[in-house]
Parts: structure tokens; C-alpha cells; sequence
């Protein structure tokens, strides 16, 4: 109830700021914004009545407030990273107090998302984020690398990637570290618009294929001479999840009505058990694409959809990067694209918004700072122009 009395103050907040703007018509001018937003109103309203979950309505109502607050502010990318930069010093400045015990635990000790490591002789727990999990704080600082690393010129970048990269290592947790590498290697496939939505698309693809095998094929894989069902051994490679996707999608298939595929219908059915200390019921995917989509199944394919049509229409090579990582990091994590960390969201929306709204290929990013062609990243690799 507090995120969502949080994001509620926070929507009301960027309307407000937008609404007392001297150029309002320019608002009211942008029909096909306020369509969707009526439509979310609309699915609130019908939503409530058919019980449904607030947590979609809520996330969806926030990315159309921020893309007409971002479409109506003057905020320059420089300006933008810095309080992206300055916001993770203050989470991580927080955690490492929670870390070392200097202030109380936000969560229980026995729901603790952490792991005791031992690399080159030292014994040591994990870093967590302020809620409790290794799977918070090591995507956010991979964010704030990604970011730093293709679009930062600041001369004090160099800082935030080499902090961020140490933060996430010190999770130890290899997925987001990863993601960076593979963001890195395939930006050789975005000089054009074609191939970078195919790059965006294809591991969605990838993903569809695999819970259909998951859902409808008894598959065998071969290992060390062994003959073991596919789910468990994607399963093992997922740290369990990919149990936790056959048991709710097949739950969603067999008890869903028309009526739940339109409203989302996100009740106990999709509870399985869970063990962190005791054993406890636990809902979460561990995918934001699947928990978005559970609680709404027609909301998230349209608004998908939107996204990838106003990411190929509004293309800008240097901004794949970020934007890819984020995409690709949702598929093993639930609170990438969701209402409680809100970095990513707001990376994504002002990067769309800030291609859109620069049609020329370089920009100022302010006046006293250099410009940055949002064409081209600070990282190059050997590409050709579209």
C-alpha cells in the first residue's frame, strides 16, 4: 500500500508540474496521449469493479504522466545522468549503512535476498540494496554503468562506472555484468533502425519459445549421458524460475476467463511455495514482462507494442544501449519495469522522449557542457552510419 500511495504523490506530482506550464495546449494538443490515459482511467474504473489489481493501472498511468511530463520539461541528458548518478550515491550511500548495521534491516533477516561468498580466501555476505536483495542493487548499478559508459561526458563519469562496477561484482550475482557484455557486442547490429528493433525484439522471441516448450512439450535434453526433462535443466541454469513460469502460465492458461485476459486476474492462484529461512508462499516471476502481463494480459501487449513502434519511429543509436539492458535485465528480474525502483522507467521514457524531441543528430546538452550526438555513444565500435 505505501508504493502505491508513493507512485499515486508521485503521478500527481509530474501532472502538476505540467499542468501550471504556460504552454498547456501543446497537452491538449497531443490527442492520442490523453486517449490512452482516458483508456486507463476507463480500465481502472471497470477494473476495480471486476477486482483487479492496481499494481498495472498504476504503472501504466505513470508511463504516459512521464512521457508528457518529460515531452513538456527542458531537462538536458547531462542533467538528467547527473540526477541519476547523484540519486544512486544517496541508495547506495543508504545500503551500505543497512550493510554494515549502522541502521535497521528494512526486511526481516530471514527474508534476506543474500549469499555468503568465498573468492581468493575471503569469506563475505554479498551486497544488498535497501530492500533486502542482491537482485536490486546489482541491476541499478549496472544501469548507472551502462549509462556513464555510452552517454556520459562529464569527466567524472569515469567515478560511477568504476563504482558501479565494483558494486556489482561485489553482488556477485554475474547476470547483470553479463548483460552489459552482451549489450556491448551486439550494439555492432544497431547502425540501423531495422536491426536494432530486431535486436530488441528477438530475445522476446527467444522467450516465447521457450515457455511454450515449457507449457506444451514434455522435452528431454541429453547431459553427461543423462536424458533429464528440459525444465530442469532450465531451471537449473535460471535458479529455479523456470519452474515458477510453468506453474503460473499454466495456471493462467487453464483458469483464465475472456473477461481475466482483458482485466488481468492476479489472485493466490499464482502463489507457489518458496523457501527463504521458512517456507512461504510467493508470487513472483521473477520476470517483469510476466508480472506485468499476468495482471493485465491486454494492457501489456498494447503498451508493448506502442514501445516498440515508438522506439523503431524515434531511433537513436546511442540511446540502444541503456535501453537494451534494461529490456534484456527484465527478463530474470520483477522490479525492473514496475512502481518500486523507478530509474529504469525513467531512463527508458526520457530516452525515447529525448530522441523524439531531437530530430538533428547532435544537441546541447547544456550550455556550459559539450555536445553530445545522441547518434553515437562515448564507447565506439566499428559501425557505419544508418
Amino acid at each position: 500500500m505505501a508504493s502505491y500511495t508513493g507512485n499515486i504523490l508521485f503521478i500527481s506530482a509530474c501532472l502538476i508540474f505540467v499542468l501550471i506550464r504556460e504552454d498547456v495546449y501543446k497537452i491538449v494538443a497531443s490527442i492520442y496521449v490523453w486517449l490512452i490515459f482516458l483508456f486507463c482511467v476507463l480500465f481502472f474504473g471497470f477494473g476495480s469493479f471486476f477486482g483487479l489489481s492496481p499494481y498495472g493501472i498504476i504503472f501504466y498511468l505513470k508511463v504516459i504522466v512521464l512521457i508528457v511530463f518529460f515531452y513538456n520539461s527542458k531537462i538536458k541528458l547531462l542533467d538528467f545522468i547527473g540526477f541519476l548518478n547523484n540519486t544512486y550515491l544517496i541508495y547506495l550511500f543508504l545500503s551500505l549503512l543497512v550493510y554494515f548495521n549502522i541502521i535497521p534491516q528494512l526486511v526481516e533477516k530471514d527474508n534476506l535476498n543474500i549469499f555468503i561468498e568465498s573468492y581468493f580466501g575471503l569469506t563475505f555476505t554479498t551486497m544488498y540494496g535497501i530492500e533486502g536483495s542482491t537482485a536490486s542493487i546489482d541491476s541499478y548499478s549496472a544501469l548507472v554503468l551502462v549509462i556513464n559508459l555510452f552517454l556520459n561526458t562529464n569527466k567524472k563519469r569515469f567515478i560511477f562506472v568504476f563504482l558501479s562496477l565494483f558494486i556489482a561484482l561485489w553482488t556477485t550475482r554475474m547476470t547483470p555484468i553479463v548483460s552489459v557484455i552482451v549489450i556491448i557486442i551486439a550494439y555492432i547490429f544497431t547502425f540501423n533502425r531495422k536491426l536494432a528493433l530486431m535486436l530488441i525484439i528477438f530475445p522476446m522471441i527467444i522467450f516465447i519459445i521457450v515457455i511454450y516448450l515449457l507449457v506444451y512439450q514434455s522435452i528431454y535434453v541429453s547431459y553427461e549421458g543423462a536424458s533429464i526433462p528440459f525444465v530442469d535443466a532450465l531451471a537449473f541454469s535460471t535458479h529455479s524460475r523456470a519452474y515458477f513460469w510453468q506453474s503460473q502460465l499454466t495456471y493462467l492458461l487453464n483458469d483464465y476467463s475472456i473477461k481475466d485476459y482483458i482485466f488481468g486476474r492476479f489472485d493466490e492462484g499464482f502463489d507457489f511455495d518458496l523457501i527463504i529461512g521458512n517456507r512461504v508462499k510467493n508470487n513472483n516471476p521473477h520476470n517483469s514482462y510476466l508480472y506485468l502481463f499476468y495482471r493485465s494480459p491486454l494492457l501489456f501487449l498494447i503498451f508493448y507494442n506502442l514501445f516498440l513502434t515508438y522506439f523503431y519511429k524515434n531511433y537513436r543509436k546511442a540511446f540502444v544501449p541503456p535501453i537494451f539492458f534494461i529490456l534484456l535485465s527484465s527478463f530474470t528480474n520483477v522490479s525492473i519495469l514496475g512502481i518500486y525502483n523507478p530509474s529504469y522507467l525513467l531512463v527508458i521514457v526520457f530516452l525515447l522522449v529525448e530522441g523524439a524531441k531531437n530530430k538533428n543528430d547532435e544537441f546541447s546538452a547544456n550550455s556550459s557542457s559539450p555536445s553530445v550526438n545522441i547518434n553515437e555513444p562515448i564507447i565506439s565500435i566499428n559501425r557505419q552510419s544508418e
